[in-house]
């Protein structure tokens, strides 16, 4: 399901956590289940980390080129889908597979099993036919037969454990052979596409032959779920001896080949992923980024809306954010649309370093780190009030501002909404005048989003500040006061405020 999907093994700092819950980016109805149309864990892990891995302008092009190729392919992707679904249902530990895959074969080090693993079916035979033919004692072939017995007893733990990495009674490993044969059958002209289809057919090797044979050797190995089944040919012809001789032959031709075989399939899935969004949402548009130190790393965004939103209920704004050192103020009411937009930006930025389409007619922008303050919680079990967990959010965002980041050479985008609300009044507006000189010294954009008129009027902020402002409509409705809200960006400051008047609406007034 999907809330069993996992911010990525690799979940790498709070600031990641901090903006996947910020963002939705996990979980039911997030931005992650509109987008993946993965099954597999690694096709599934791979898009996962694209959102949390902003890609440089030349591999969000090559991107963009893969996705435009696929996006008309319905039935390859479609079938993909169901081919991907088969193989995910019954989870697979890949990472033990692919150590076994890599690691040297067991039995090739043990020739003198090996060998003796050869002959006892032989000599059983043998001893069967001449007691037959009495020249030998009839009791005369149970001797191979019990030596055949013993080296399955010691050894049967290690070689049955070999077993279970490619072979349980569903075949697991083999269900990826119809994923492999998809890809390498679905035409395409991308350069990465078509890098990818190498990858998994080198040398002559085709990946989907490949695992369909280690599919058939490992039902040889299923055998031994049939106990009675299983003890007679297994004391007759070292059965598991054979089947494990099988696989090594397997290993030693494609052991070498089985990670980079799983690493194209997870791009490919994750490639789909994307033109999937692109064929639903044909109306989107790809981003432009503008990798270049002369760029004015300004974020430009025309019909930009929240990509979650549906399309009949969403509405959709102009935006611009930045140059450095300037910031966008977002006013208005209660429920007027602030942390929308706010969200609206962040996803479509996530989405456009992905490589995906954003849902927005244009947008333009450099390459971006992203950082939130949204959704703060308090720990009880830390003993971290809301406050100080407000504070440890900034301070992670004001780091990165300075640069303490991998990513140094990308300008930090802010997303701020409602912050720092843990405290009075007088001591908030200080105190985000504060966090805000911080972020323009250190030449970020960003969005800041607040109710309070007096913190936007600021004069230490109004140089800085381009103020944009929601805006809601009273209207009488059959003698009662309705309130609605048209989401609709307009310049300058908020005028007015809602706060008293939801408290009537509801009932909360006194009267």
């Amino acid at each position: 399901t999907w809330d069993e999907i996992p911010l990525r093994s690799a979940a790498s700092s709070a600031g990641d956590e901090a903006l996947a819950g910020d963002l939705d980016l996990f979980g039911r109805a997030s931005l992650f289940h509109l987008v993946c149309a993965a099954n597999t864990r690694p096709g599934i892990d791979r898009l996962a980390d694209w959102f949390f891995e902003p890609a440089d302008a030349a591999t969000i092009a090559e991107r963009r080129e893969a996705v435009l190729d696929l996006a008309p392919a319905l039935d390859a992707r479609q079938q993909l889908e169901c081919h991907g679904l088969k193989a995910a249902v019954h989870k697979t530990d890949l990472g033990r597979f692919f150590r076994w895959a890599g690691a040297e074969p067991w039995l090739a080090h043990r020739q003198a099993l090996k060998w003796t693993s050869r002959l006892l079916p032989v000599v059983t035979l043998v001893c069967l036919v001449l007691s037959g033919m009495r020249l030998l004692p009839p009791s005369a072939f149970t001797v191979p037969l019990v030596i055949s017995l013993l080296l399955g007893f010691v050894f049967r733990r290690h070689m049955h454990e070999i077993f279970g990495l490619v072979s349980t009674r569903y075949g697991e490993i083999a269900n990826y052979a119809d994923v492999f044969r998809n890809i390498s059958e679905t035409l395409v002209a991308s350069a990465r596409l078509t890098q990818l289809q190498q990858q998994i057919d080198a040398d002559g090797v085709e990946a989907w032959r490949e695992i369909r044979r280690l599919g058939r050797i490992a039902d040889l190995a299923i055998l031994r779920y049939s106990s009675m089944f299983h003890f007679v040919v297994q004391s007759i012809f070292c059965w598991d001896f054979h089947v494990l001789a099988l696989l090594e032959r397997w290993q030693r031709r494609n052991g070498h080949a089985i990670r980079r075989w799983f690493e194209a399939m997870s791009e490919w899935e994750a490639l789909a992923s994307l033109a999937g969004l692109a064929h639903d949402h044909p109306e989107w548009a790809f981003p432009v980024i503008e990798d270049h130190p002369s760029g004015e790393q300004t974020v430009t965004a025309r019909l930009l809306g929240h990509p979650l939103i549906p399309d009949d209920r969403r509405v959709a704004n102009d935006v611009v954010i930045g140059p450095p050192r300037t910031f966008l103020m977002v006013t208005g009411s209660n429920m007027s649309g602030k942390s929308t937009l706010l969200r609206a930006i962040g996803t479509n930025v996530v989405l456009a370093q992905a490589g995906a389409p954003v849902c927005a007619a244009h947008l333009a922008m450099p390459p971006i780190r992203l950082a939130t303050s949204m959704r703060v919680q308090d720990s009880l079990a830390n003993g971290v009030s809301f406050y100080m967990a407000e504070l440890r959010r900034l301070k992670q965002i004001v780091d990165a501002a300075r640069g303490d980041s991998t990513d140094s050479d990308r300008i930090l985008l802010y997303l701020l909404d409602e912050i720092l609300q843990g405290t009075n009044t007088d001591e908030r507006q200080i105190a985000v005048r504060h966090v805000l000189a911080h972020l323009l010294g250190q030449g970020a954009i960003g969005a800041v989003s607040t109710h309070d008129l007096q913190l936007a009027a600021s004069p230490s902020l109004t140089g800085a500040s381009h103020p944009v402002h929601f805006r809601e409509t009273i209207h009488n409705e059959s003698g009662r006061e309705e309130m609605t809200f048209d989401y609709t960006l307009r310049q300058g400051l908020a005028t007015t405020s809602n706060a008293l008047k939801l408290l009537k609406m509801v009932g909360l007034n006194g009267d």
